[in-house]
């Protein structure tokens, strides 16, 4: 008998973790975390590619300083479909930063995750963050998301944050993971990605995942194996967080950072 619609909709656990695990080889199954996102009874996924006419402005907000430019699908489009947005020369620091966020609705209780693919046209003189945060003071206006990352510190009101970063312009100039967590969890803290920085030019990813209150990072380019860091009670789960990326410029050399998909997961 062919497949049908009433038979497939008869299924108790249709589209579910259940029912992908009874045919895929259980919950740590290889063929289980790549159809993980296809679960969509029990797993909230996006994944957005970029490649439309304009930026989903229901999901995601961007913001520019003055002379910045705010993420937006670029006017000639990019292999593949990105989005493009760039730090600017004006004078006053300030004023070079651009952010992009989503909704604050995931938690580290429901293991969310992202991942990031992005490449920047140059790598002296940058300064960037991306990851969850719940909040901060003025989250319309962009502003640096970590404030200092050899002596971690984050913008005014930001309760919790996993994120990873980079700056220039301070003593450790290579990759970071840094966060902090509400409630008196735990204070802001740092752990270094091994001495990893991103290649110009290059497509690199960033991948985040949460567990409760632990933090694991990823950072790779091409199909390098890449750097795993991790922080056990890092982040207070049960807080909701964002995805968000904030681009600044350390100096007023223009920086073009291009984000070629975004994806995110939870479970329900």
């Amino acid at each position: 008998m062919p497949a049908r619609g009433d038979i497939v909709g008869s299924h108790t656990h249709l589209l579910s973790l259940r029912h992908l695990e009874r045919f895929s080889g259980g919950p740590r199954g290889e063929m289980t975390e790549f159809l993980y996102p296809y679960a969509t009874a029990d797993v909230v996924h996006t994944f957005d590619d970029f490649n439309g006419d304009t930026i989903v402005t229901d999901f995601w907000t961007t913001n520019a300083g003055t002379g910045a430019t705010a993420f937006a699908i670029p006017s000639t489009p990019l292999l593949g479909g990105a989005i493009s947005g760039a730090t600017g020369t004006n004078g006053t620091a300030s004023n070079r930063v651009v952010n992009l966020y989503g909704p604050p609705i995931y938690k580290g209780d429901n293991n969310v995750g992202m991942e990031i693919r992005f490449k920047i046209d140059a790598v002296t003189y940058i300064e960037f963050a991306a990851g969850f945060i719940d909040t901060h003071s003025t989250i319309t206006t962009p502003v640096v998301l970590i404030q200092d990352i050899d002596t971690p510190s984050f913008a005014s009101g930001v309760g919790d944050a996993a994120l990873v970063g980079i700056d220039t312009a301070e003593t450790l100039t290579t990759l970071a993971l840094c966060g902090v967590g509400s409630g008196g969890l735990v204070s802001a803290w740092k752990e270094d990605i091994g001495t990893v920085t991103p290649t110009a030019a290059t497509y690199g990813r960033i991948r985040l995942q949460l567990s409760g209150n632990n933090v694991m990072a990823r950072y790779w380019e091409g199909n390098a194996p890449g750097t795993i860091v991790t922080k056990t009670t890092g982040i207070e789960g049960g807080t909701l967080i964002r995805p968000i990326i904030a681009i600044s410029g350390p100096s007023t050399s223009s920086r073009t950072y291009d984000i070629d998909y975004w994806r995110i997961w939870q479970d329900r």
